[in-house]
């Protein structure tokens, strides 16, 4: 059970009917709304410092827990804090001798202060490296000096404007060039202080941005420094001896990097090795899209009827059936239920890798490519469930109070944050096709979904080969970098099936269902993705054809559709009461119209 499971009956969660009469608030007072949401998830969730720093059970599990696909504004806030921003100063805290740090941690680990992450500019986005933010050592006077040079260079998105009267501080990381006798010496990471809950700090600014249409809203701004002073201490660094094999994960007294800083690139890399698990940490939370479209789909499509109106004496067919009786209804549920099943398994397996509880020997890049690989398949996985499944719920569907138009506008954010999937993807596959370092390897190579990545892969080392030396050349930008999210997915794929069958071959229950996914579950998972290109399998597969594709969706579907509810069941959901949406039961639907405004006063018994 979630540590935040008291929450649903507490005021700040309403019920459906009040989150609906929630819209008649303006956008601020709903941000901070979610603000609370997400302070109230921080001190359900009571993270330890080790947590956050070792990547435990509990830091992963608080960031699958369901009721962040609730209130994603809340989940947003609550993953920068905790991981981005805290992550980030945790790991300099071995090598810092100012108790102010220790102290200040403490205090944000109570959510008494608010941590912010400012390093993507306006004019630079995703080429992070290039930012002109810069820090500026005052020789003689002791302190650096903070400062946005142009309007470009503003830190784009970083929710640093004070909520009013909510009186809760600000802190950030922000990343700068650090220049030294007039020499950039690499970017760095600096610890600045924003805003004090109400008023913004000397020479800090910010202009809060519109709120994003169809989701809960965050007080997204753009952040300008002009001549701001800061401590000495303000920088944060690692102490000597360079190495690229990250944190050791295992205790807490190793948990920092053993480094000096004296190449700026792997410097920033270092500094900023907390993106890369935030990206992770934003597609446990993505799943959570995935069933509950499913199951408000399965609840919905047993009570919707069609057919004539029992008692008809004109009509003389049978009795109404529901909508769940036809395969166009079924197959979008069904599929999004293996789906998630699937990435349950997978999420377990990377997560253990990630805090170094796995065997598999991980660098700083390895890490980052399976977060990238992670985010890619779970946005893709839960964009097409929400909007498939929404689809298939008819008018009902398109309603933001039936939860699932509102959740695929929060994946759109979610695709974006910590390194746009596409922008991601393409840098990952130019450096798996120029061997600078290999993904673990199927544990099933003849599998059909380790020979699909595989032939996609060997196809872009061709063109590779036939552009030359130089791997940016027009041939590359024309035929590789359309494909790079394709092949990135199909990785994705291969690697989430791998991790599915291990699953059911060592008996392991995946996620919190408690049971061993059923085999029709993984049969159905690998139908549906060959489905996706389908057009490859029959080029390259010999035997292949649509027929035989289809017949396998088919039995597949068969044998999931005899599990379904039970399978629903297991997430506890329903149970849970993370199921607000109207359309999920007759009561719940009751209960919302008759709290919708009323004109006219004829009653309809």
């Amino acid at each position: 059970m979630p540590r935040t499971s008291h929450l649903i009956d507490d005021p700040l969660y309403y019920s459906h009917l009040q989150e609906w009469k929630l819209y008649e608030r303006t956008p601020k007072e709903r941000a901070k709304l979610s603000f609370e949401r997400s302070i109230a998830m921080g001190r359900a969730n009571n993270l330890t410092l080790k947590d956050i720093v070792t990547l435990s059970p509990a830091f992963w599990n608080s960031h699958r827990d369901p009721i962040l696909a609730l209130d994603a504004a809340a989940g947003t806030l609550y993953t920068i804090h905790c991981n981005l921003a805290l992550g980030t100063l945790c790991s300099y805290l071995p090598y810092c001798h100012d108790p102010e740090l220790a102290n200040l941690l403490k205090r944000m680990a109570k959510m008494e202060v608010n941590g912010q992450f400012c390093m993507t500019e306006i004019g630079h986005g995703l080429d992070a490296e290039n930012m002109e933010t810069r820090a500026t050592w005052s020789l003689g006077k002791g302190h650096w000096v903070l400062h946005t040079p142009r309007p470009e260079a503003g830190k784009y998105m970083p929710p640093t404007t004070p909520y009013g009267d909510h009186g809760v501080p600000c802190v950030a990381t922000v990343f700068a060039k650090m220049i030294v006798d007039e020499e950039d010496q690499g970017i760095r990471p600096f610890l600045v202080n924003i805003h004090d809950g109400k008023r913004m700090y000397e020479g800090v600014s910010t202009r809060l941005l519109p709120p994003r249409e169809g989701s809960n809203p965050v007080l997204h701004s753009i952040t300008y420094f002009e001549n701001v002073k800061l401590p000495a201490g303000a920088m944060l660094e690692y102490p000597s001896q360079a190495s690229e094999s990250g944190p050791p994960s295992n205790s807490f007294e190793q948990s920092a990097l053993n480094l000096r800083l004296t190449q700026s690139k792997l410097a920033f890399e270092l500094a900023a090795s907390r993106v890369s698990v935030g990206a992770l940490a934003l597609s446990l939370g993505a799943a959570s899209a995935i069933k509950i479209s499913a199951n408000i789909g399965w609840l919905y499509s047993w009570r919707r009827l069609v057919g004539p109106v029992p008692g008809d004496k004109k009509v003389k067919s049978k009795s109404q059936i529901p909508i769940i009786s036809f395969s166009t209804q079924q197959n979008p549920i069904l599929t999004a239920v293996a789906r998630a099943y699937v990435l349950d398994a997978f999420h377990d397996w990377v997560t253990e890798v990630f805090s170094g509880r796995d065997p598999y020997p991980t660098t700083l890049r390895i890490r980052h490519s399976l977060a990238a690989v992670s985010k890619a398949i779970t946005i893709q996985f839960a964009s097409h469930a929400c909007y498939t499944i929404s689809e298939r719920c008819g008018a009902q569907g398109l309603f933001h109070v039936n939860m699932m138009s509102r959740m695929h506008s929060e994946l759109r954010g979610i695709a974006i944050a910590e390194g746009d999937i596409l922008g991601v993807a393409i840098r990952l596959v130019n450096e798996l096709i120029l061997n600078k370092y290999s993904l673990p390897k199927s544990r099933d190579p003849g599998s059909l979904l380790a020979r699909h990545e595989q032939g996609l892969l060997d196809e872009c080392r061709e063109i590779m080969k036939a552009s030359g030396p130089n791997h940016r050349s027009p041939l590359t930008n024309t035929y590789i970098l359309p494909r790079c999210q394709k092949i990135v997915e199909a990785i994705g794929h291969r690697m989430a099936y791998d991790a599915a069958v291990e699953s059911v071959k060592r008996q392991i229950h995946v996620g919190t269902t408690g049971i061993v996914i059923p085999e029709c579950v993984i049969d159905l998972f690998e139908a549906s993705i060959v489905r996706l290109d389908e057009g490859w399998y029959i080029e390259n597969i010999p035997g292949f054809s649509r027929k035989m594709i289809e017949e396998k969706e088919v039995k597949a579907l068969g044998g999931v559709m005899k599990i379904a509810g039970y399978l629903v069941e297991r997430w506890g959901l329903v149970k849970g009461g993370y199921i607000k949406a109207p359309i999920a039961s007759d009561k719940m639907w009751g209960n919302f119209v008759e709290g919708l405004e009323k004109f006219g006063g004829h009653t309809i018994e």
